[in-house]
């Protein structure tokens, strides 16, 4: 099983390297699955991948519902940028030697925007909202002693213009099945622990209905032919606003490897280090570093950093070339993230509050119960 685990591991990491440094951002969709699921993953900066222990699970890394032991149940609430609300819920079942399932939801509603076009730039009067929703099972089992393996079947949908006048049923909706596939391992190393997951993996989405193309502020016509009125035997050729497919797009794929570890654990203070490289099919090669400390099992702190090797504009040459310096900053704009729980009897109330750079803060409030 060691030698299997190895295997994978190295396959994995070769994998998302394939990716390179290269940022190609704005051509994947679906990026409400990027918003983190569950205060205690948010205070760490996303490092949570080798500690999630409850049925937010689901949503991390599907392996590690082997370490709930009997069952749980969870809620989250996330404040996103721009006054995006999210939610997500799960819960799980331990089946003894037969694994653990889980049932897991998530939401996210943009809020209502008021519609603009090229014609009417200030906007046309109507609102709509952008949707994003995800359903699906979890499977996990202990396949030995230290290595358990997770999966998540489910189905990812988008509808980028609910509510809006004028447009047909299926107008900017789109939506696929998706597979996510993680592994967790006791590495019987002193409290050495590490998990890989691959999220996201499935088809692209392809928003339905059309739309009509602009040039120059003027609508873009090609030619069609229709029966000419005055000569129903014969065909005219005319112009018309030329009708267009949305294009379909990919969900945001994402390779993770995280490691954790416990340099102080004792019956009052515990004290745990972790940290998780993310590999997105969108942007480049990320570093998520984080602590997390216990006192009596019952009150924790949290804090995290999330950083990237970015380009940083300086200047520019006489000849108008860009000037840019590597930096490491915080991922997407994002800075310290940081937090705090209390865990009693079971039940776990977490807080957490992540900073970017030039935008106002997010929060999010969670509550799961093991029972």
């Amino acid at each position: 099983m060691k030698r299997y685990y190895i295997l994978l591991l190295t396959c994995l990491l070769i994998g998302a390297g394939a990716y390179g440094q290269t940022a190609k951002v704005g051509l994947v969709g679906a990026q409400f699955l990027k918003i983190d699921v569950g205060a205690r993953g948010m205070a760490l900066g996303d490092a949570v991948l080798p500690l999630v222990d409850d049925a937010s699970s689901s949503f991390w890394n599907p392996a590690n519902l082997s370490l709930v032991k009997r069952g749980s149940v969870f809620f989250s609430n996330v404040n996103w940028l721009a006054d995006i609300q999210f939610n997500a819920a799960a819960v799980s079942w331990n089946l003894a030697q037969y694994g653990s399932v889980a049932l897991f939801l998530s939401h996210m509603n943009s809020g209502e925007m008021e519609e603009t076009t090229i014609v009417d730039q200030q906007g046309t009067g109507n609102t709509f909202t952008t949707t994003g929703t995800v359903f699906g099972v979890t499977y996990s089992k202990w396949l030995t002693d230290k290595f358990a393996f997770g999966t998540n079947i489910k189905y990812v949908a988008e509808d980028l213009v609910s509510g809006l006048a004028g447009t047909t049923s299926d107008f900017g909706k789109g939506g696929t099945w998706a597979v996510d596939m993680g592994t967790y391992y006791i590495t019987g190393i002193k409290s050495i622990r590490f998990g890989i997951v691959i999220k996201n993996f499935g088809p692209e989405i392809q928003p339905g209905g059309h739309y009509y193309d602009y040039e120059l502020a003027d609508t873009i016509f090609t030619e069609e032919q229709i029966p000419d009125p005055d000569d129903p035997t014969s065909y005219i050729t005319v112009e018309v606003p030329e009708k267009r497919e949305f294009r379909a797009y990919h969900m945001p794929l994402v390779f993770q490897f995280g490691i954790a570890f416990d340099p102080i654990n004792n019956v009052n203070h515990k004290l745990t280090v972790s940290a998780v490289i993310t590999q997105p099919n969108d942007n480049i090669q990320r570093y998520n570093l984080a602590a997390e400390y216990w006192f009596m099992n019952i009150l924790a702190l949290r804090a995290g950093y999330s950083l990237g090797q970015y380009d940083e504009l300086t200047g520019f040459e006489e000849d108008g070339a860009p000037i840019y310096k590597a930096t490491y900053q915080g991922q997407d704009l994002r800075r310290f993230s940081f937090g705090a729980g209390i865990n009693w009897k079971g039940l776990r109330f977490n807080i957490a509050m992540s900073e970017f750079d030039i935008l106002e803060p997010v929060t999010n409030i969670s509550l799961a119960f093991n029972f």
